[in-house]
């Protein structure tokens, strides 16, 4: 059974201890440990999406990355620098 679903799991069991104790000290605890529960199995749910999307991601391969770094390296001329030079860019100040 997945983390996630357990903590699901307990979350409602937490929750269900906190409701119906009345004023003991079980409502003290359940409500706070099925809320933090209940949260972890939100956060545990939207990482799993994401964790899905950048598997899927790096399953493509590394082609858009490869492309990027080609568009960078064919910019620059033969001394190795890239043709936007930043002084010449500058404009001299005027009196």
């Amino acid at each position: 059974m997945k983390l996630k679903h357990i903590c699901l799991t307990i979350s409602l069991l937490a929750f269900t201890v906190g409701f119906s104790a009345g004023d003991s000290i079980y409502r003290g605890v359940g409500l706070p440990i099925g809320a933090i529960l209940f949260g972890l199995f939100m956060i545990f749910s939207v990482l799993e999406k994401e964790v899905a999307l950048l598997d899927g991601e790096q399953s493509v391969g590394s082609a858009p990355r490869d492309s990027a770094e080609n568009n960078i390296s064919s910019s620059r001329d033969k001394t190795g620098r890239s043709g936007y030079d930043p002084v010449s860019m500058n404009q001299s100040p005027s009196t």
